[in-house]
């Protein structure tokens, strides 16, 4: 068994002043386990704006797999959502990423897959799609 690891956070803001009173709120929990070549990890973080602004929520998880000393491959998914307020209804914008990593030597060949669903809560650009390559060398 490798390891388990738990993290956790809370944050607060508040002012009285009459001139700028506002209050805020930040939670956020996030566990990650190894098992030998494989790690797995989720979250969940929400973010309350200060006075009525947009509220958020997010969750994600990850896995990644350690073929080799040399090859690696990992995949996450990430929702992100702005809530509802008012009139106006929540919306959500939803990653998933794919990543493979190959070094030899000085050497190290890298992939990643990126899919965005409602990239940053638009309506005119409903779909991204990224795909990147790169080799980078070490002297």
């Amino acid at each position: 068994f490798g390891g388990f690891a738990l993290y956790g956070g809370y944050a607060e803001e508040e002012s009285t002043l009459a001139a700028s009173a506002s209050d805020g709120q930040n939670v956020m929990v996030q566990a990650t386990a190894s098992f030998g070549s494989v790690s797995i990890g989720a979250g969940e973080w929400y973010a309350n704006e200060d006075n009525g602004g947009n509220d958020y929520s997010t969750t994600g998880m990850s896995l990644a797999f350690n073929v080799n000393d040399d090859l690696s491959m990992s995949y996450g998914e990430l929702e992100d959502t702005r809530e509802a307020q008012g009139a106006t209804s929540a919306v959500a914008t939803e990653v998933k990423s794919i990543q493979v990593a190959y070094s030899m030597g000085s050497m190290a060949v890298k992939a990643k897959r990126v899919e965005t669903d409602n990239p940053y809560n638009q309506t005119v650009n409903n779909a991204t799609e990224h795909t990147e390559i790169s080799v980078s060398f070490s002297f």
